[in-house]
């Protein structure tokens, strides 16, 4: 399954000055819907409605590489 994911953080934006997200970080979640399988379209509309109440919470997931795995 494809998934959506970070591609870019604007350099001094909020996402790059909080130091929590990072670029490949998937989105599995914008506020309280679940965005598993979601089109990339879906996901940017959702995020959209979220920022017009000026926070947005996300849920990612990072895939973690393991040295010598």
């Amino acid at each position: 399954m494809i998934q959506v994911a970070i591609g870019y953080i604007v350099p001094g934006g909020a996402a790059d000055t909080d130091h929590r997200l990072q670029t490949g970080d998937e989105i599995i979640r914008v506020d309280n819907n679940h965005t598993l399988g979601e089109s990339h379209h879906k996901v940017v509309a959702l995020m959209g409605q979220a920022s017009s109440n000026g926070q947005v919470n996300l849920g990612v997931r990072r895939r973690v590489v393991v040295p010598g795995r």
